[in-house]
Protein backbone atom coordinates (compact mmCIF):
# COMPACT_ATOMS: atom_id res chain seq x y z
CA UNK A 1 0.00 0.00 0.00
CA UNK A 2 3.16 2.10 1.02
CA UNK A 3 4.48 1.92 -2.71
CA UNK A 4 1.50 2.24 -4.21
CA UNK A 5 0.29 5.87 -2.63
CA UNK A 6 3.97 6.41 -3.78
CA UNK A 7 3.61 5.80 -6.92
CA UNK A 8 0.12 7.22 -7.51
CA UNK A 9 0.91 10.79 -5.47
CA UNK A 10 4.21 10.90 -8.17
CA UNK A 11 1.78 10.38 -11.36
CA UNK A 12 -0.28 12.89 -9.40
CA UNK A 13 2.69 15.46 -9.89
CA UNK A 14 3.34 14.91 -6.04
CA UNK A 15 6.72 14.65 -4.68
CA UNK A 16 6.70 12.12 -2.07
CA UNK A 17 8.44 11.01 0.64
CA UNK A 18 7.58 7.97 2.93
CA UNK A 19 8.47 6.14 6.21
CA UNK A 20 7.56 2.23 7.44
CA UNK A 21 6.67 3.34 10.94
CA UNK A 22 5.42 6.19 13.23
CA UNK A 23 8.49 7.15 14.55
CA UNK A 24 10.05 7.42 11.26
CA UNK A 25 7.34 9.14 9.84
CA UNK A 26 7.82 12.05 12.54
CA UNK A 27 11.28 12.51 11.52
CA UNK A 28 10.29 12.57 8.34
CA UNK A 29 7.82 15.44 8.76
CA UNK A 30 10.44 17.11 10.35
CA UNK A 31 12.84 16.79 7.13
CA UNK A 32 10.24 17.13 4.57
CA UNK A 33 8.20 19.47 6.23
CA UNK A 34 4.93 17.80 3.42
CA UNK A 35 1.70 19.76 2.84
CA UNK A 36 -0.65 16.44 2.64
CA UNK A 37 0.29 13.77 5.30
CA UNK A 38 -1.51 10.01 4.35
CA UNK A 39 -0.72 7.92 7.55
CA UNK A 40 -2.09 4.56 8.68
CA UNK A 41 -3.92 3.96 11.45
CA UNK A 42 -2.00 0.81 12.27
CA UNK A 43 1.33 1.21 12.28
CA UNK A 44 4.90 -0.58 14.60
CA UNK A 45 6.93 1.86 17.01
CA UNK A 46 4.08 4.57 17.25
CA UNK A 47 0.57 4.32 15.98
CA UNK A 48 -1.02 6.61 13.34
CA UNK A 49 -3.33 8.10 15.97
CA UNK A 50 -0.27 8.93 18.30
CA UNK A 51 1.58 10.50 15.45
CA UNK A 52 -1.48 12.60 14.46
CA UNK A 53 -2.14 13.97 18.17
CA UNK A 54 1.95 15.03 17.89
CA UNK A 55 1.58 16.76 14.44
CA UNK A 56 -2.13 19.18 15.93
CA UNK A 57 -0.17 19.33 19.30
CA UNK A 58 2.61 20.85 17.32
CA UNK A 59 0.68 23.33 15.19
CA UNK A 60 1.95 21.96 12.04
CA UNK A 61 0.56 23.40 8.96
CA UNK A 62 -0.61 19.94 6.71
CA UNK A 63 -3.47 17.98 6.35
CA UNK A 64 -3.56 14.59 7.49
CA UNK A 65 -5.52 11.65 5.82
CA UNK A 66 -6.12 8.63 7.79
CA UNK A 67 -5.68 4.99 6.36
CA UNK A 68 -8.15 2.37 8.06
CA UNK A 69 -9.06 -0.95 7.12
CA UNK A 70 -12.74 -1.30 5.66
CA UNK A 71 -15.22 -1.58 8.31
CA UNK A 72 -13.68 0.22 10.69
CA UNK A 73 -15.60 3.57 10.77
CA UNK A 74 -15.52 3.87 14.21
CA UNK A 75 -11.54 4.26 14.45
CA UNK A 76 -12.16 6.67 10.82
CA UNK A 77 -14.59 8.55 13.23
CA UNK A 78 -11.90 8.91 16.04
CA UNK A 79 -9.22 10.18 13.77
CA UNK A 80 -11.64 13.25 12.75
CA UNK A 81 -12.40 13.88 16.23
CA UNK A 82 -8.51 14.37 16.52
CA UNK A 83 -8.04 16.32 13.64
CA UNK A 84 -7.76 14.28 10.69
CA UNK A 85 -8.94 16.16 7.99
CA UNK A 86 -10.67 12.86 6.43
CA UNK A 87 -9.51 9.41 6.09
CA UNK A 88 -9.03 6.23 2.99
CA UNK A 89 -10.58 2.97 3.48
CA UNK A 90 -8.47 0.00 2.40
CA UNK A 91 -7.66 -2.17 0.25
CA UNK A 92 -7.64 1.89 -2.06
CA UNK A 93 -10.41 2.33 -4.52
CA UNK A 94 -8.45 5.02 -7.34
CA UNK A 95 -12.05 6.19 -7.96
CA UNK A 96 -12.42 7.16 -3.50
CA UNK A 97 -8.68 8.29 -3.65
CA UNK A 98 -9.02 10.59 -6.05
CA UNK A 99 -11.89 12.05 -4.34
CA UNK A 100 -10.60 11.91 -1.16
CA UNK A 101 -6.87 13.66 -2.28
CA UNK A 102 -9.01 16.15 -4.42
CA UNK A 103 -10.95 17.33 -1.60
CA UNK A 104 -8.37 17.36 1.29
CA UNK A 105 -5.78 19.51 -1.06
CA UNK A 106 -8.81 21.71 -1.89
CA UNK A 107 -9.71 22.55 1.47
CA UNK A 108 -6.33 23.10 2.75
CA UNK A 109 -5.33 25.80 -0.29
CA UNK A 110 -8.75 27.58 0.64
CA UNK A 111 -7.36 27.77 4.41
CA UNK A 112 -4.55 29.03 3.30
CA UNK A 113 -6.11 31.97 1.51
CA UNK A 114 -7.83 32.47 4.46
CA UNK A 115 -5.02 32.33 6.51
CA UNK A 116 -3.22 34.78 4.64
CA UNK A 117 -6.34 37.29 3.95
CA UNK A 118 -6.58 37.11 7.64
CA UNK A 119 -2.94 38.33 8.32
CA UNK A 120 -3.87 41.26 5.77
CA UNK A 121 -6.96 42.19 7.34
CA UNK A 122 -4.71 41.68 10.91
CA UNK A 123 -1.99 44.26 9.33
CA UNK A 124 -4.77 46.56 7.83
CA UNK A 125 -6.41 46.98 10.91
CA UNK A 126 -3.18 47.65 12.77
CA UNK A 127 -2.27 50.34 10.55
CA UNK A 128 -6.23 51.52 10.33
CA UNK A 129 -6.16 51.50 14.43
CA UNK A 130 -2.67 53.44 14.54
CA UNK A 131 -3.79 56.16 12.14
CA UNK A 132 -6.90 56.64 14.36
CA UNK A 133 -4.93 57.03 16.91
CA UNK A 134 -2.78 59.72 15.41
CA UNK A 135 -5.94 61.27 14.35
CA UNK A 136 -7.24 61.31 17.31
CA UNK A 137 -4.10 62.69 18.89
CA UNK A 138 -3.95 65.70 16.08
CA UNK A 139 -7.33 66.57 16.61
CA UNK A 140 -6.93 66.85 20.40
CA UNK A 141 -4.25 69.57 19.93
CA UNK A 142 -6.44 71.33 17.34
CA UNK A 143 -8.51 71.81 20.56
CA UNK A 144 -7.25 74.71 23.00
CA UNK A 145 -4.78 73.24 24.85
CA UNK A 146 -5.73 75.78 28.10
CA UNK A 147 -8.24 78.33 29.04
CA UNK A 148 -7.33 82.31 28.54
CA UNK A 149 -5.99 83.80 31.06
CA UNK A 150 -9.35 86.63 31.59
CA UNK A 151 -9.44 88.48 34.91
CA UNK A 152 -12.54 88.36 36.45
CA UNK A 153 -13.62 85.16 33.83
CA UNK A 154 -13.68 81.45 34.83
CA UNK A 155 -13.12 79.94 31.11
CA UNK A 156 -13.79 76.02 30.62
CA UNK A 157 -14.38 73.31 27.68
CA UNK A 158 -14.04 69.98 27.59
CA UNK A 159 -14.89 67.50 24.47
CA UNK A 160 -15.12 63.92 24.35
CA UNK A 161 -15.61 61.81 20.77
CA UNK A 162 -17.80 58.95 20.80
CA UNK A 163 -15.13 57.10 18.82
CA UNK A 164 -11.40 58.27 18.38
CA UNK A 165 -12.05 61.20 16.19
CA UNK A 166 -15.48 63.17 15.83
CA UNK A 167 -16.75 66.39 14.50
CA UNK A 168 -17.69 68.40 17.87
CA UNK A 169 -15.45 70.75 18.95
CA UNK A 170 -15.29 74.14 20.52
CA UNK A 171 -12.49 76.88 20.35
CA UNK A 172 -12.23 80.80 21.88
CA UNK A 173 -10.13 84.00 21.37
CA UNK A 174 -9.25 86.82 22.71
CA UNK A 175 -9.37 89.51 20.51
CA UNK A 176 -9.07 93.64 19.58
CA UNK A 177 -5.92 93.64 22.44
CA UNK A 178 -7.82 91.74 25.31
CA UNK A 179 -11.16 93.44 25.44
CA UNK A 180 -13.62 90.56 23.71
CA UNK A 181 -13.77 86.95 24.40
CA UNK A 182 -15.01 84.96 21.26
CA UNK A 183 -16.38 81.43 22.07
CA UNK A 184 -17.49 79.22 19.70
CA UNK A 185 -18.99 75.27 19.69
CA UNK A 186 -19.93 73.27 16.50
CA UNK A 187 -21.10 70.22 15.56
CA UNK A 188 -20.27 68.22 11.80
CA UNK A 189 -22.69 66.05 11.11
CA UNK A 190 -21.86 62.61 11.23
CA UNK A 191 -18.94 61.12 13.07
CA UNK A 192 -15.41 59.75 12.36
CA UNK A 193 -12.64 60.71 9.91
CA UNK A 194 -14.80 62.06 7.57
CA UNK A 195 -16.35 64.36 10.40
CA UNK A 196 -12.89 64.69 11.63
CA UNK A 197 -11.96 66.76 8.14
CA UNK A 198 -14.46 68.77 8.24
CA UNK A 199 -14.45 70.12 11.75
CA UNK A 200 -10.80 70.63 10.93
CA UNK A 201 -11.49 72.87 7.77
CA UNK A 202 -14.51 74.73 10.16
CA UNK A 203 -12.04 75.69 13.12
CA UNK A 204 -9.19 76.95 9.90
CA UNK A 205 -11.87 78.88 8.61
CA UNK A 206 -13.19 80.47 11.78
CA UNK A 207 -9.76 81.42 12.74
CA UNK A 208 -9.51 83.16 9.44
CA UNK A 209 -12.53 85.08 9.46
CA UNK A 210 -11.90 88.73 10.80
CA UNK A 211 -13.11 89.99 13.92
CA UNK A 212 -16.61 90.90 13.58
CA UNK A 213 -18.98 93.08 16.40
CA UNK A 214 -21.58 90.73 15.08
CA UNK A 215 -21.05 86.48 15.55
CA UNK A 216 -23.81 86.75 12.91
CA UNK A 217 -21.73 88.22 10.15
CA UNK A 218 -18.47 86.56 10.99
CA UNK A 219 -20.69 83.18 11.01
CA UNK A 220 -22.05 84.20 7.38
CA UNK A 221 -18.51 84.64 6.29
CA UNK A 222 -17.48 81.26 7.25
CA UNK A 223 -20.84 79.81 5.52
CA UNK A 224 -19.95 81.81 2.06
CA UNK A 225 -16.19 80.47 2.74
CA UNK A 226 -17.19 76.25 3.35
CA UNK A 227 -20.42 76.21 1.25
CA UNK A 228 -18.85 74.63 -1.62
CA UNK A 229 -16.60 72.22 1.20
CA UNK A 230 -20.10 71.59 2.38
CA UNK A 231 -22.01 70.64 -0.82
CA UNK A 232 -19.52 68.50 -2.10
CA UNK A 233 -19.50 66.35 0.69
CA UNK A 234 -23.12 66.53 1.69
CA UNK A 235 -22.45 67.77 4.93
CA UNK A 236 -23.51 70.64 7.10
CA UNK A 237 -22.59 71.93 10.16
CA UNK A 238 -24.35 73.57 13.09
CA UNK A 239 -22.47 76.41 15.34
CA UNK A 240 -22.98 78.58 17.88
CA UNK A 241 -20.68 81.44 18.34
CA UNK A 242 -20.39 84.06 21.16
CA UNK A 243 -18.56 87.79 21.41
CA UNK A 244 -18.49 88.71 25.15
CA UNK A 245 -17.39 92.11 26.14
CA UNK A 246 -15.17 91.45 28.46
CA UNK A 247 -15.25 94.86 30.59
CA UNK A 248 -19.21 94.98 30.77
CA UNK A 249 -20.28 91.11 30.23
CA UNK A 250 -22.50 91.99 27.43
CA UNK A 251 -22.51 89.31 24.96
CA UNK A 252 -23.68 89.17 21.03
CA UNK A 253 -24.70 85.50 20.48
CA UNK A 254 -25.56 83.95 16.78
CA UNK A 255 -26.79 80.38 17.15
CA UNK A 256 -26.25 78.51 13.48
CA UNK A 257 -28.89 75.90 13.48
CA UNK A 258 -27.24 74.42 17.16
CA UNK A 259 -29.77 75.05 19.87
CA UNK A 260 -28.03 73.80 22.65
CA UNK A 261 -27.10 76.45 24.34
CA UNK A 262 -27.36 76.83 28.09
CA UNK A 263 -27.00 80.25 30.11
CA UNK A 264 -26.59 80.26 34.23
CA UNK A 265 -27.92 82.94 35.98
CA UNK A 266 -26.36 85.19 38.75
CA UNK A 267 -28.87 83.32 40.89
CA UNK A 268 -27.70 79.83 40.24
CA UNK A 269 -30.73 78.99 37.56
CA UNK A 270 -29.91 77.42 34.22
CA UNK A 271 -31.98 77.52 31.43
CA UNK A 272 -31.99 77.33 27.71
CA UNK A 273 -30.06 80.58 26.09
CA UNK A 274 -32.76 82.25 24.00
CA UNK A 275 -31.32 83.67 20.64
CA UNK A 276 -33.67 85.91 18.32
CA UNK A 277 -34.22 84.87 15.28
CA UNK A 278 -33.15 86.64 12.27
Amino acid sequence: INRLLQVRLRARGYEVASATDGAAGLAEIERFKPDLLVCDVSMPVMGGLEVLERVRAEGRDLAVVMATAFGSETIAIEALRRGADDYLRKPLEPVEFKAVLDRTVGRLRLARENQRLQRQLDEKRLQLEAELARAADVQARLLPAAPPVVPGWDVAGACLPAREVGGDFFDWQVDDGGHFLSLTLGDVMGKGMAAALLMATVRAALRAAPADPSPARRLAGVERALADDLESSAAFVTLFHARIDLATGEAAVADAGHGLALVRRRDGAVGPLRVPKG
